[in-house]
């Protein structure tokens, strides 16, 4: 099916080649300056870790946390290693987030990561259980009290105690 050039279709299609072209200028522009300002952001390669810092801890130990990150004071900055950190740190599933950003010293660079704990689980109630006691329930379910709040370990034990009740 052919469609005829309309003006009222000739003016839509120019203000889609407008935003088209609008995009990708700014894309061009982005990427131009990327290097600048990735540049001006990343300390030098050369430069010793200063200091280590951990932010938004409350239940999670700083010994914990430390025993996780391979950035140390005294060890040369590698910002390889400290993205690898907060993969790391994610992995343990103690935390929901984690950031990190870096400060420029005279002693060296400061390395800060922001960390976000998960909410921890402080009770679990079983509702109308009249055919297994509590004990065997619990038995079912993979998260215990005092654990990271995780939804799929939740969905698991909802879900292996569903099968006991078939």
């Amino acid at each position: 099916q052919r469609r005829w050039a309309t003006p009222k279709r000739k003016m839509q299609n120019a203000k889609c080649k407008m935003r088209n072209i609008g995009w990708v200028g700014l894309l061009g522009l982005l990427f131009a300056l990327w290097p600048g300002l990735s540049a001006v952001a990343q300390p030098v390669a050369d430069t010793i870790v200063a200091e280590v810092r951990f932010e938004g801890l409350s239940a999670v130990s700083t010994n914990y946390v430390e025993s996780v990150v391979h950035t140390s004071a005294g060890s040369s900055y590698d910002q390889a290693r400290v993205e690898a950190d907060v993969t790391r740190l994610l992995a343990t599933g103690k935390f929901s987030a984690v950031d990190y950003r870096t400060q420029a010293r005279d002693t060296g660079i400061v390395v800060t990561f922001t960390l976000k704990e998960r909410p921890r689980v402080t009770t679990i109630r079983f509702v109308g259980n009249a055919k297994y006691s509590d004990k065997k329930l619990r038995e079912q379910v993979p998260i215990q009290i005092g654990d990271p709040l995780d939804i799929f370990s939740v969905r698991e034990g909802a879900d292996a105690i569903r099968l006991l009740y078939r």
